[in-house]
């Protein structure tokens, strides 16, 4: 499903107004790039904050981007569209990022895609847990666009 999102202003910031008001939504904006059309990447994350900031940035990049506010959406997104990468939160209600991987991983159309854990947790034991279930990265919160930009590149070229 794709949906054009309304724009809202904040501060001198335009940013998607991704807080649907009811988990079962999902929402898309696209900016494309010539040489990055083909790439789409999921950010799945229930802060809707979270998801304003690290969506402008993916944009700034020159990215598409997906959007899901749990690990359920994701999964379920998972099952009908193959991303090229996807961010994951590891926190999240209904769903949480380790159980929608281990789920992304095993039966869906995105088992081979990179999985970046995007989380506040950035003990030796919150990698390794993320790593044990099948995502490839870890990214600490809060997140840092040269950070963001480096792990992109790394698993998107």
């Amino acid at each position: 499903m794709n949906m054009t999102i309304p724009r809202i202003k904040t501060s001198s910031i335009d940013l998607p107004n991704t807080d649907m008001g009811y988990s079962s939504e999902i929402a898309v904006t696209k900016k494309n790039a010539k040489d990055k059309e083909m790439v789409n990447i999921l950010l799945v994350e229930d802060n809707r904050v979270n998801r304003l900031i690290i969506g402008r940035m993916i944009e700034h990049l020159g990215y598409d981007i997906f959007y899901a506010e749990n690990g359920q959406i994701a999964v379920d997104l998972c099952q009908e569209k193959v991303f090229s990468l996807i961010l994951m939160d590891c926190q999240m209600p209904v769903m949480d990022g380790l159980t929608a991987t281990t789920i992304i991983r095993t039966s869906t159309l995105n088992c081979n895609v990179p999985i970046v854990a995007v989380t506040a947790n950035a003990m030796t034991s919150d990698r390794e847990a993320c790593l044990q279930v099948g995502m490839n990265e870890h990214l600490a919160k809060p997140v840092k666009l040269d950070d963001l930009s480096a792990i992109v590149k790394h698993w998107l070229h």
